[in-house]
């Protein structure tokens, strides 16, 4: 007998080990596999660096008029690339502001900027993390699956192998979040003015902040923003500006507008650019409209949730995923954007109040954006088939109508993940009203 009550123990104990062992390990492991990536040397034909490089590398070598000319921009990324090869130059689409961040790599050798965003990209992520744990009070066990679920995201992967901005945009938002919840204005403004490097993602969220009558740190981030404005205006002057609004506008050379590739999107736009791909005008025209609308949904609910302890919280649920689902232009790397939101929803009281159908149903939903689904459907179904339907814009559609019923349904339950701070949120809205 003395004999069996020890083998359960053992057992028990060895079961205990699994439990506490398996999210560490899949961590781990995930992390490793990410990893892999950021450690791959610069390759030209898939990275969008070179977007990024190449503009302030004009402007640090006296060229800083031409930094929106495609066709310079084009000469400069091959001549610091040659790894590029035949492949067409990379658009730039950053607005002018967002470039007085990149200014320092401007000054660098093209490869010894590449080492330096990989570090960028990775201190990044890393900080989204350790912000978002932080931010709502993650154990050890939560902490190592947000560290495996994104790790094995797609988003994630893509926005790694391509060298895209995605991880310091997130980090952006988690210090959003984070700075926020404890006030920290000049801090959040800065952020802010950093996930507005592609406007059509950060601009929902100023909306949600309107309505939410959170004017000092629109204040602020605007104050930012004109800062770096007038920086690099006096940098690239008035022809550099045009050049940019005849870019964006695809004025200056169509083969831009085609290099985006907005139908593979995961948004309005995106979809019926896949139905009616001739039809770019009235599509435009269609999906502006879904806009003003979703912007005037995600208004009218910062006002709702303005005085609530939650109404941060809130927002993530409502501005985020909506505000992506219906931006102009958008790949899916970006929705690297949608973690903060969703870690809201595993690490809390909505968790537990929510119906199991629901949770099941995100679960599954979320199943189409991580890998390897994530690179059969983006490699194979839209890019090699070309087919018609986007199963990613349909699966965000449904997670951005599932977070916005969270929000609406069970209000009292996300005021619960702040009750501990709602005095200061309380003392914040009057402070600005």
């Amino acid at each position: 007998m003395l004999v069996y009550c020890k083998l359960l123990m053992s057992i028990e104990k060895l079961n205990q080990f699994v439990k506490e062992a398996m999210p560490v390990l899949f961590a781990v492991l995930a992390s490793g596999w990410l990893g892999w990536f950021f450690l791959q040397p610069f390759n030209g034909k898939i990275s969008d660096f070179p977007q990024y490089y190449a503009p302030v590398r004009l402007i640090c070598t006296g060229n800083g008029a031409q930094s929106y000319d495609f066709s310079v921009i084009s000469k400069m990324q091959h001549d610091s690339f040659p790894d590029m090869g035949d492949r067409s130059a990379v658009p730039t689409y950053l607005p002018p502001p967002s470039l007085f961040w990149f200014l320092p790599f401007g000054v660098m050798p093209s490869q010894t900027a590449f080492l330096v965003w990989e570090i960028v990209q990775f201190i990044s992520l890393l900080g989204s993390i350790m912000l978002l744990r932080r931010t709502f009070s993650l154990n050890r066990k939560a902490l190592c699956w947000l560290i495996a679920g994104i790790a094995i995201s797609g988003p994630a992967f893509a926005a790694t192998q391509l060298g895209q901005i995605s991880m310091p945009i997130l980090l952006a938002l988690s210090a959003v979040v984070w700075s926020l919840k404890h006030d920290k204005i000049w801090v959040a403004a800065v952020a802010l003015s950093i996930l507005l490097w592609k406007p059509q993602e950060g601009l929902p969220l100023v909306v949600y902040l309107l309505g939410a009558r959170r004017f000092k740190v629109i204040a602020y981030t605007g104050f930012v923003i004109l800062a770096a404005s007038v920086v690099v205006s006096c940098l690239i002057g008035q022809q550099g500006v045009m050049d940019y609004i005849n870019s964006v506008t695809s004025a200056v050379d169509r083969n831009q507008s085609i290099l985006m590739q907005s139908e593979l999107g995961p948004t309005v736009r995106g979809q019926l650019l896949r139905i009616a791909p001739e039809s770019k005008t009235p599509v435009a025209i269609v999906s502006a409209l879904v806009t003003l609308i979703s912007w005037s949904f995600i208004f009218l609910s910062g006002k709702k949730f303005a005085a609530s302890p939650a109404w941060l919280e809130a927002g993530l649920l409502i501005a985020m995923p909506l505000g992506l689902l219906t931006a102009f232009h958008l790949h899916s790397y970006d929705l690297t954007l949608m973690i903060p939101s969703l870690v809201l929803v595993m690490s809390g009281p909505l968790e537990r109040a929510a119906p199991p159908w629901l949770l099941l149903g995100g679960f599954l939903t979320v199943g189409a954006f991580v890998v390897p689904f994530y690179m059969y459907i983006h490699w194979d179904y839209l890019l090699r088939e070309h087919w018609i339907l986007n199963p990613h814009f349909f699966a965000l559609a449904a997670l951005a109508a599932g977070l916005v019923y969270l929000a609406y349904r069970y209000s009292d339950q996300i005021q619960k993940t702040t009750a501990a701070t709602a005095t200061t949120a309380t003392t914040a809205s009057n402070a600005e009203e």
